[in-house]
């Protein structure tokens, strides 16, 4: 393989030093077992105003800061970043209500949106 995308989900998002730690594992991991591959990290999206409220670590400022760390590991480790995040947001940083079909999960217009994101971002 000579592109990996690693995208890592909301389940995520709880320990940002154990986030940051596992994370370099994986980039390291597959830095290690493929030749010289070029490595995408796909930022957290965001979701509804309404699915933030079911957990504290879900919270808005949380994802921001999660996708922070991930960007700065980017640099880091020599890998590109990937902002989905800003591309699915409204202007109130929430999931544009059509790309989500329950305020988590893509709808078919949110698909299309991480789609064509990855066809016009990546190398």
């Amino acid at each position: 393989y000579q592109k990996v995308y690693i995208m890592l989900g909301i389940n995520e998002v709880g320990n940002i030093s154990l986030f940051r730690t596992n994370l370099c594992k994986i980039i390291d991991l597959v830095q290690a077992r493929l030749d010289n591959p070029t490595i995408y990290l796909i930022s957290i999206t965001p979701t509804s105003k309404s699915y933030l409220c079911t957990s504290l670590s879900f919270k808005r400022s949380n994802l921001l800061s999660f996708n922070s760390t991930m960007m700065q590991i980017s640099v880091d480790k020599n890998v590109y970043y990937l902002d989905l995040f800003s591309s699915m947001a409204n202007e109130d940083g929430y999931i544009i209500d059509s790309y989500s079909r329950d305020g988590l999960h893509y709808s078919t217009a949110g698909y299309n949106v991480f789609l064509n994101y990855l066809r016009t971002h990546t190398v």
